[in-house]
């Protein structure tokens, strides 16, 4: 920089050399012209303004090589703060590679904790399996217990258990998600976090297994149960059907008078149970209203609340008038009683409805 400072300092001359070079160059041309007496109150004058020219020179040389001195000075605090500039630059330099061997460890524990959250997230996926399968597992129990009535709150109670369990293991998730949470907005406290979430899933894993446990014990219930409820409904069906056929018999004794009496239609053979065309008829007979022969074709039912039953004496009867190929047909239903609906419509299909109480 000093070299080309130099280079490019002019050449600068002091006032006296500058008046020397004038005269001489005036008195040249003193020499090579004619002066007349004219023309020297002229040339007087020019005289008069170089020497003020001349003035004004030595004085703006005079600035000039003040500003110099001031302008070198002022390179010489530019070349100092330079210096000044490059240590800093050099202490930024080793701060950046400070900073990067930190930014490289921190990545390094970055990438560790994601591997550590990845590790986290799916075990929750797993966890998040599980209930979905239990859950299933649970729609499936609670369709069984939708098929069973009232002599099931035992099971319905075991139920109950099952849903506070899984409640508690709401709450745990829920638990596990705040940890979480926290998690993100403390990462000093990530490392204790990942150990007590941790724990908290085994704790979630075993509270699973204990549920899966009671889940299979409530399976096991549900079955004895229903085996239960077959055999009572089988025994049930069987003293139904015993409680018919007694109704039935009794009805063999007292129906023909009872037809007779109210009906005018004497029965020519005694009533029996028998199959006709596919169909099990439980009451059926020969009989003859002023001189008319008939058939009588019958059923039995504790109790008539349901036009199921008429559709039943329907099927009955048509089966008996295929195979007879005749209308003549007395259609009973013989009950202990009839809902008055039911007593209605059968009115209307002209069924002779006999309750045992009328006997």
């Amino acid at each position: 920089m000093d070299a080309a400072r130099q280079r490019t300092k002019p050449e600068y001359i002091t006032v006296e050399q500058l008046e020397e070079k004038v005269f001489f160059i005036v008195d040249k041309r003193m020499k090579d012209i004619l002066v007349y007496k004219e023309d020297f109150s002229e040339i007087k004058g020019l005289l008069k303004d170089i020497t003020s020219t001349m003035v004004e020179l030595g004085e703006a040389q005079r600035n000039t090589e003040q500003k110099m001195a001031e302008l070198a000075e002022a390179q010489k605090n530019t070349e100092q703060k330079m210096a000044e500039l490059g240590e800093a630059q050099r202490n930024t330099e080793a701060r950046l590679s400070e900073l990067a061997e930190e930014q490289r460890e921190s990545r390094k524990d970055i990438g560790r904790l994601d591997k550590t959250m990845q590790e986290l997230a799916e075990a929750q996926k797993n966890t998040e399996i599980k209930v979905s399968q239990l859950a299933e597992e649970q729609r499936e129990s609670r369709k069984d217990i939708g098929r069973l009535d009232k002599t099931m709150q035992e099971l319905t109670e075991l139920h109950k258990e099952s849903r506070k369990d899984i409640n508690r293991l709401d709450k745990t998730m829920q638990e596990l998600t705040e940890l979480h949470k926290e998690s993100r907005k403390d990462i000093n406290r990530l490392d204790k976090t990942m150990q007590e979430l941790a724990e908290a899933q085994k704790n979630t894993e075993i509270k699973v297994n204990e549920l899966a446990e009671q889940q299979k014990r409530t399976e096991r219930a549900i079955e004895t149960l229903t085996k239960t409820m077959i055999k009572t409904r089988s025994e049930l069906g069987g003293l139904g059907q015993s409680f018919g056929y007694a109704l039935e018999n009794e009805a063999y004794r007292v129906l023909p008078s009872y037809l007779k009496r109210v009906h005018n239609i004497d029965v020519v053979d005694r009533f029996i149970r028998t199959e006709i065309n596919g169909q099990e008829v439980n009451i059926f007979a020969r009989a003859k209203r002023a001189d008319k022969e008939l058939l009588v074709v019958g059923e039995s039912k504790t109790k008539l609340d349901s036009v199921d039953d008429l559709k039943k004496l329907r099927v009955k009867v048509k089966a008996v008038r295929d195979f007879y190929g005749t209308d003549d047909i007395v259609r009973v239903l013989i009950t202990h009683y009839c809902k008055p609906t039911i007593l209605n419509k059968a009115k209307e299909q002209d069924i002779i409805v006999v309750q045992s109480y009328e006997w």
